[in-house]
């Protein structure tokens, strides 16, 4: 597991929209490791082992994280913006961010005005002070659609701990890629397919175009989820996630139940502690696109717990990464052929 290389994923902005530096890194780093690499027009990465087995699964990690776009500039020189996926307005106040307009970054801080620290904020009000005098100055630099980002470092914390923006959904991304590595060295015998896909916070547009050029006969989302063991969390509304307490599966009631078992006994083998969580319906992750793809598609969802989501200092720990790693490559290399992930029969 090459925490160094991780901690550089996070170091890399990947807005939704504009994932591909970030997928050139992954590309360059894992090619190595796999039997077939390709993209495709949406931008998504698939690294793939024993691409000629004939049973195939997929494993979905997304690339993208929120931010926010550039949409005009006021005679005075600041930026207005717009959102791309689901921030939370009033946390860019008094933040500095970055700025990429396709070639260069351009540093910036969010105008801190008293009168907009308000829960209901909209993005409209926010204004990005580059340090323009004037329009004409701005617009030299910045263009409309341009990217905005929490201007922010990754820190190792205590124990196994770090901080850093968009561990939702980079993790997942580096836990998928290192998954499917692990399973090919511990000789896995299925098709098995690492997506690094796009445009999850805003679209789901990349796990549709993984699940639907891949045609999996199962396929995995792997995602974050809300911890619930700091402070300002919600208590267990939906299950009780801790940092440093291992995997979390969705036993939502649209995800398939052997899966689900199987993931269990795969963690029973290699000793690793799950936890649980119950999604209400969508998952509202990659996990959607790929089971309604194709003629249906067995899915499962397994998550990192995170604290502090969608916030320029989310915090995760390596030892849940590095069980969520374990636990799916032994499920790879436990997987048969003629596996049926038929819940009776009849």
């Amino acid at each position: 597991m090459d925490r160094e290389f991780f901690f550089e994923m996070l170091s890399t902005p990947s807005c939704s929209g504009n994932e591909f530096v970030l997928q050139q890194k992954v590309a360059a780093h894992y090619k190595p490791d796999f039997d077939k690499m390709e993209t495709d027009p949406a931008g998504n990465l698939y690294a793939i082992i024993n691409p000629e087995a004939k049973f195939r699964v997929l494993l979905c990690g997304h690339s993208d994280e929120i931010c926010l776009r550039v949409t005009g500039v006021t005679d005075d020189g600041y930026l207005k913006v717009t959102r791309a996926g689901g921030i939370r307005p009033a946390m860019y106040l008094g933040h500095k961010v970055q700025v990429w307009n396709g070639t260069d970054t351009i540093y910036g801080s969010v105008v801190p005005d008293r009168e907009l620290y308000k829960p209901d904020l909209s993005t409209d009000k926010l204004l990005v002070d580059i340090g323009a005098k004037d329009k004409a100055e701005a617009e030299a630099v910045v263009k409309h659609g341009d990217f905005v980002y929490f201007d922010t470092d990754v820190r190792p914390l205590l124990g196994e701990r770090f901080t850093a923006r968009a561990i939702d959904d980079r993790s997942g991304v580096f836990v998928v890629m290192e998954a499917v590595k692990k399973a090919k060295a511990m000789g896995a015998k299925v098709c098995a397919c690492a997506c690094s896909t796009v445009g999850e916070e805003t679209t789901s547009l990349g796990a549709f175009y993984a699940a639907n050029r891949f045609q999996p006969d199962c396929g995995f989302a792997v995602d974050v989820t809300f911890a619930t063991d700091y402070p300002s969390s919600e208590k267990g509304g939906s299950g009780e996630v801790k940092l440093d307490g291992g995997p979390a599966i969705d036993r939502g009631t649209t995800l398939n139940t052997v899966m689900i078992r199987r993931l269990e006994e795969a963690a029973d083998k290699a000793g690793i502690h799950l936890q649980y969580e119950m999604s209400n319906g969508d998952t509202h992750t990659d996990e959607q696109k790929i089971q309604y793809s194709g003629k249906g598609v067995p899915t499962a969802l397994v998550s990192i717990p995170l604290r502090s989501m969608h916030s320029p200092a989310e915090v995760g720990s390596m030892a849940d990464i590095k069980d969520c790693i374990d636990l799916i490559a032994q499920f790879l290399v436990d997987l048969g052929e003629g596996a049926s992930f038929e819940p009776y029969s009849i």
